[in-house]
């Protein structure tokens, strides 16, 4: 297992590369608002994922968010890339960072998996739910199976039993009114 100490160190090292990469990779106008978007989710997971070191669910929704930007950092940036006309200083740089993001965020989410086995303790971690039930809950009618009802007030043919005050209890109770 991991120190705490690296395990967090990891956690600062991963959220400043990506930061500096993210700010160098907006400045330039070929990138969208949607671009700032997702990447600053991510980087608000990896501060949570700093913040709650002693919950894996942090870092197993950083793990997924990082994952997902894979995807659309590949869609930002092959539908965003600028025309070679207009690769300008600025932009070339920006763009270079933007790809070279992407090309750490999977060692980034190597990092991630590994600091969430050391946090869940064992080397065999699933990221994402095994059942669809379990993603949404009811939100699409999916319903758990229930036991028939257990009434909860009743003893099972018996009285309530309704507690008494003693006599000596209630000598001892004093009011004090004034």
């Amino acid at each position: 297992m991991i120190p705490q100490s690296s395990a967090s160190n990891s956690l600062k090292v991963t959220f400043l590369v990506h930061f500096l990469l993210i700010s160098w990779g907006v400045q330039g106008a070929w990138s969208p608002d949607s671009y700032l978007f997702y990447n600053a989710f991510f980087l608000i997971t990896l501060l949570w994922s700093m913040h709650s070191q002693d919950s894996e669910d942090p870092v197993q929704m950083g793990l997924c968010v990082n994952l997902i930007c894979i995807v659309l950092d590949i869609i930002v940036i092959s539908v965003h890339y600028p025309s070679f006309i207009s690769l300008m200083g600025n932009e070339r740089f920006s763009v270079s960072m933007a790809i070279i993001n992407l090309l750490l965020r999977p060692v980034s989410c190597f990092g991630l998996y590994r600091g969430l086995q050391d946090r869940v303790g064992s080397t065999s971690v699933t990221i994402l739910p095994t059942s669809g039930a379990n993603v949404f809950g009811n939100m699409f009618g999916q319903t758990t199976p229930r036991g028939p009802y257990e009434d909860m007030d009743q003893s099972r043919g018996q009285p309530p039993v309704v507690p008494q005050a003693s006599a000596a209890a209630a000598d001892k109770t004093y009011y004090n009114i004034g």
